[in-house]
């Protein structure tokens, strides 16, 4: 009597990725092995030992997605399973500003989109001189013009950024 050994299922570490990255599962193949992932989400291919999962997540909140790998050899079966979850789309947004005249400009930028206690802010207001790492701030233009502002917001590795523009406007 021959009894065959179980083949190797390996589907990898839990992980958790930004809305729409991708990820590599599994490990490398092993000859005469064959594989089916399920489900079949986001998969490239679920029929090969790694597969390249790409998910998105227009929630609030962490989806997550487990998958399971089986993997047979010689008429033996084994399976694992791994769990990737997708923290939620930023959305960085910054409400539209009302044109302003100078010298008495007062701007109140807030950040918006969806994010953590931890997320990190960055603006640059359009002049070359005023930048911030606040989530609400104020700013006042020290000349008239149109001036491109950007915010940056990270969370979790998760990068989302937005613009506006300010209009600072000579007194009639």
């Amino acid at each position: 009597i021959y009894i065959k050994p179980l083949p190797i299922s390996e589907a990898g570490p839990d992980t958790i990725i930004c809305s729409g990255d991708a990820v590599t599962l599994g490990t490398s193949v092993l000859a005469g092995h064959s594989y089916d992932w399920t489900p079949a989400t986001g998969l490239n291919n679920p029929l090969v030992s790694a597969p390249t999962v790409t998910l998105a997540n227009d929630t609030n909140f962490i989806i997550s997605t487990t998958y399971e790998v089986t993997t047979t050899f010689n008429g033996c079966t084994s399976t694992d399973n791994v769990a990737i979850g997708v923290f939620p789309v930023i959305n960085a947004s910054i409400p539209i500003q009302v044109e302003q005249c100078f010298p008495d400009n007062k701007f109140f930028f807030d950040a918006k989109g969806v994010y953590g206690p931890n997320a990190t802010f960055q603006w640059d207001f359009g002049d070359g001189m005023g930048v911030s790492t606040a989530d609400t701030v104020s700013y006042s233009y020290s000349d008239t013009g149109a001036f491109t502002v950007s915010l940056t917001i990270r969370d979790n590795g998760c990068v989302s950024t937005a613009t506006t523009v300010a209009l600072v406007y000579d007194v009639p």
